[in-house]
């Protein structure tokens, strides 16, 4: 795993496009889907705040040039964040660690993943915990919601559970 989950910063997304699923670990950031509307409200709120305004982007960030992500640009995005995959074995196996030297809370936290975002159907579902709003961030033909989004998963994809058993309960 290139980088582990941390609470409020980086999370834990899982991705479906043409019917294939796979998890991420990642800065949050990258993850509100419409970003223009994002940055409409930064440049209002840091005006009303008198602040500078600062959009710079740099060519390796993984958005750059991707101001609303969709399924018509998921495949320019995918390659971009490839370093950032990984799979339901190695996150229950990171999970079963951090079990040991943190609190259940702590994992519990970091672990529980944030975003189910279906490019298929055009869905994002959120359970991240902090007031960032992603389902308020889609493009406008997508749905987002702020619900659990769990059982959506395919059981052998659920890294929370081992043998049928959950490890820990989200």
């Amino acid at each position: 795993m290139r980088i582990l989950p941390e609470a409020y910063k980086n999370i834990i997304v899982g991705l479906r496009w043409r019917e294939k699923f796979a998890w991420y670990v990642s800065l949050k950031d990258i993850w509100f889907l419409d970003q223009t509307e994002l940055e409409r409200e930064y440049e209002q709120w840091c005006k009303k705040k008198g602040l500078p305004l600062n959009f710079a982007v740099s060519e390796d960030d993984e958005r750059y040039g991707i101001f609303v992500l969709n399924e018509e640009n998921i495949n320019i995005f995918l390659p971009r964040i490839a370093k950032y995959a990984v799979s339901s074995d190695e996150l229950r196996e990171y999970m079963k660690l951090a079990m040991n030297i943190k609190s259940r809370d702590e994992v519990t936290l970091e672990y529980m993943p944030s975003l189910y975002i279906d490019f298929d159907k055009k869905i994002l579902y959120s359970m991240y915990t902090e007031p960032a709003s992603f389902e308020d961030y889609v493009p406008a033909t997508w749905k987002g919601y702020y619900q659990n989004f769990l059982n959506l998963i395919e059981q052998n994809e659920k890294f929370w559970c081992e043998d049928g058993k959950k490890i820990i309960d989200f």
